[in-house]
């Protein structure tokens, strides 16, 4: 019989023979032994992570199931279940596997799933959206996130993709459609392949429209499963300059277009992280790094090298593309730095010598991050036989004890580990350091409720009041807790004020637990950093919460809202601690980045051209009248707000801001 083994980066098959040589095998032995001691001596610490199947009665936990039977073999299938402390369970899903629907219900009804909040497609090919259709026929799917298609530049499947959105208008339980533009979809220009009779479906079913949130945006792709939170990846379209600008059926939609043939719908695939207190899990669909030469994208910036910094480390990366060559370059995985690594393929594949990218990858997790077998996880054996689902459990919260339900979790977390926590009205906690003299304080969030607003806010640690407003607010997540390692807690104030309150009593910005003025003994959360004193435009409506992560050495805060040249833009912030003050990094000042056509504006005077923020000398002019497409507005280093703009030549420059 035949037994493959890996011995760092050489793989060998022994077979058992009289023939075989002692010295041979005491030399196999010998060289197993040592890399195993240094494996294990140079192995991660998991306190928080736990990679078997949960004990039913274990609340307060989000668990990850990688289904064996849907995503082996080049499929993707991920179940997410959250439980509360009372015992309450919601469950979202990630692709639907190869198609099998006895699978599949096998697969959902083992878990005890009826409802999903959410149905994530990663991108349209058939070993991701296998059963989708099915599911949501057979399930009660609030919301569904999907890409809108364009044929012109993907290889996924069209009919398929126009089945499940009759599917999700269809059915009675679907209430939102993210990532699809209703106007998109029916608008042939837009959509050149899609089919007669999908476009008349859609317009018969023009009532049920309000379903359809529209194309994806800084802020519903973030989302929530009872304690988790959801950040969804790579859902920006980058056009041949690199903005986010969007000309639907145009070829120029995105880089690598113009140096390889190949269009595949992995190159835009969606990444999904999983956030629970501390801990993370990176699921990453099938995305690409699209820069090898051999490959024919060397001139392309790949995925992975843009997203790598804003995902940040993880405990758990299901690798993208199954584990498979082309993806899990090694700057992205030196990045995400996982404990425990996912394959969604077998192991004869990634193992095999025809394989040799998969096989580089392989070593570079044995080899250099020292991830021993027993992190290294399979949904298929080598031979091809379905091993056990995976499952992946965080813990480690410091979550939340309800004003419902008074239950308490007692978690915490490390204070040398980066911190992104949602504090939500209504609620305490009770294992946050807020005051940062290292220990456990609880914290309560009060806002009472009048119909869809919060009737002010008020923040307690340890029983005393240290924040609060009367200003009304409808945003949910209005307090955020953020920790740079090694630091104290900063607490973020977003509360966003709904219109008819003219704009009084907005807050975003940072505080920290302190002495409030120089004298006398009263403590309270004190600013820190104002988001909003630093914005580059005057006018500026925020619409929804902002998001907020924090990695080793920043503080990133993306919001969205309007302006005044676009209903739909948003702003991101980028901080960084500098000796102890919070300081603006990469951009000097905000970046406002104005999306879609509704960015175009006309030129009233014969303007100036600059070829890069900080120029001060023209590059040329653009005559009166002239119509450009604004992407984005910053202040340079002498404090002058200007437009990048996109001429008609698709060239791109900087102008002074018009005056209002």
């Amino acid at each position: 019989m035949n037994t493959p083994f890996s011995i760092g980066r050489t793989t060998i098959l022994t077979r058992r023979s009289d023939r075989t040589s002692s010295a041979f095998r005491r030399l196999t032995a010998f060289l197993l032994v040592f890399f195993l001691i240094l494996g294990t001596l140079s192995a991660p610490v998991q306190a928080a992570i736990t990679v078997k199947e949960p004990d039913a009665s274990l609340k307060n936990r989000t668990t990850m199931y990688v289904s064996s039977t849907l995503s082996g073999r080049h499929g993707l299938c991920v179940l997410l279940e959250n439980v509360d402390g009372a015992g309450r369970k919601q469950f979202g899903l990630i692709d639907t596997g190869n198609a099998n629907t006895s699978a599949m219900r096998a697969f959902l009804d083992k878990h005890g799933v009826k409802t999903l909040d959410f149905l994530i497609m990663t991108h349209m090919h058939n070993d991701h959206y296998g059963n989708t259709v099915w599911v949501i026929n057979n399930y009660n799917v609030k919301k569904l996130y999907i890409k809108q298609f364009d044929s012109t530049w993907s290889n996924g499947n069209q009919a398929v993709y126009e089945k499940i959105i009759r599917a999700a208008v269809l059915s009675p339980n679907v209430k939102q459609i993210y990532g699809v533009g209703y106007g998109l979809s029916v608008n042939k220009t837009a959509s050149p392949k899609a089919s007669k009779s999908f476009v008349d479906f859609l317009k018969a079913h023009g009532k049920d429209k309000y379903k359809f949130k529209g194309l994806f945006n800084s802020s519903n792709t973030a989302l929530y499963l009872g304690a988790a939170s959801l950040r969804i990846f790579n859902w920006e379209i980058w056009a041949s300059d690199g903005t986010s600008t969007w000309v639907p059926g145009k070829n120029f939609r995105c880089k690598v277009q113009q140096f390889a043939p190949d269009r595949s719908d992995n190159h835009y695939s969606l990444g999904v992280r999983v956030t629970r207190g501390s801990e993370k899990i990176w699921i990453g669909g099938d995305m690409t790094n699209l820069r090898l030469k051999n490959m024919r994208h060397a001139p392309y910036e790949g995925d992975e090298d843009r997203l790598a910094s804003q995902i940040g480390k993880v405990n758990v990366a299901v690798l993208n593309h199954h584990g498979r060559g082309g993806s899990n370059a090694a700057s992205f995985l030196r990045t995400l730095k996982p404990s425990y690594v996912v394959y969604t393929s077998t192991k004869a594949e990634i193992m095999s010598g025809g394989n040799s990218f998969a096989q580089s990858t392989l070593n570079f997790i044995r080899n250099t991050l020292r991830l021993k077998n027993d992190h290294i996880l399979w949904a298929y054996d080598y031979w091809g036989s379905h091993l056990d689902d995976v499952a992946v459990t965080l813990t480690s919260n410091g979550k939340t004890s309800s004003s419902k339900s008074g239950s308490t979790a007692n978690t915490g977390s490390s204070a040398n580990k980066a911190l992104t926590a949602s504090l939500l009205p209504g609620n305490t906690y009770s294992n946050y350091d807020v005051t940062g003299d290292g220990k456990k304080d609880i914290v309560t969030i009060s806002a009472p409720k009048s119909g869809s607003n919060f009737k002010g806010l008020s923040i307690s640690v340890n029983k005393k009041v240290v924040w609060s407003t009367k200003v009304s607010f409808k945003d949910k997540k209005p307090v955020t807790l953020v920790r740079l390692p090694g630091s104290k807690p900063y607490v973020c104030i977003s509360i966003l004020s709904p219109s008819g309150n003219k704009g009084k009593g907005k807050v975003l910005g940072l505080y920290r637990y302190g002495k409030i003025g120089s004298t006398g003994s009263k403590f309270g959360l004190t600013e820190s950093y104002n988001y909003l004193t630093h914005m580059p435009i005057s006018k500026y409506t925020y619409r929804t919460s902002p998001s907020i992560s924090c990695t080793a050495k920043r503080i990133t805060v993306v919001t969205s809202g309007s302006d005044t040249l676009s209903s739909n833009a948003f702003v991101t912030f980028a901080l960084e601690l500098n000796k102890g003050t919070l300081k603006p990094v990469d951009t000097v000042y905000p970046y406002t980045t104005v999306m879609g056509k509704t960015g175009t504006i006309k030129l009233k005077t014969k303007t100036k051209l600059y070829g890069w923020l900080d120029a001060e000398k023209k590059s040329t002019t653009l005559a009166k009248g002239k119509k450009v497409t604004v992407v984005g507005v910053r202040k340079n280093k002498a404090g002058k707000t200007r437009y990048r703009i996109i001429d008609s030549k698709k060239k791109v420059w900087w102008i002074d801001a018009p005056s209002s």
